[in-house]
């Protein structure tokens, strides 16, 4: 003989989660894990992300040479012209803001043409990278002085 037996049905509601780690402790390993990144950035030497490129441009124009750096602390820059330094000198505008490089020459001549090097350092390290800026004569003043010196060999 079989028995029915009404077994009543008990629905549990969700309860609120359990916390594993208290505010607290995930408050310090987060701060722990900012100071950590913090460090490593600390610790970085300079490094081009973008290098300087050969660049030719017409004489009389403005031109502006570009790289982008990494490096912390953040590092020293200077530029060079064929080797030399070119710190201090007026025909010469340098930035560097946000980690871009810039030498800035507002109006070109032939003399201009040379190897330029933008050379970073700090505490861990150096790095540099260099192009080649070549300016174009005018041949207007080339051609004109060829007819008139023409004229006066006749």
């Amino acid at each position: 003989m079989e028995i029915e037996k009404d077994v009543p049905v008990i629905q549990k509601e969700a309860g609120p989660f359990k916390k594993l780690v208290s505010e607290e402790i995930c408050d310090k390993l987060h701060e722990y894990a900012k100071e950590t990144q913090i460090n490593k950035i600390i610790s970085l030497a300079p490094e081009f992300t973008v290098p300087l490129n050969d660049a030719m441009v017409q004489e009389g124009k403005e031109f502006s040479f570009e790289c982008h750096l990494i490096g912390q602390p953040i590092p020293e820059i200077v530029w060079y012209k064929d080797g030399i330094s070119i710190l201090n000198n007026p025909d010469y505008l340098t930035t560097y803001i946000n980690g871009v490089c810039t030498l800035k020459i507002e109006e070109t001549f032939t003399e201009d043409s040379a190897k330029y090097t933008c050379r970073a350092f700090n505490i861990h390290g150096s790095v540099e990278t260099s192009a080649t800026l070549t300016v174009k004569g005018n041949l207007i003043y080339v051609r004109i002085l060829l007819i008139t010196s023409t004229y006066i060999n006749i």
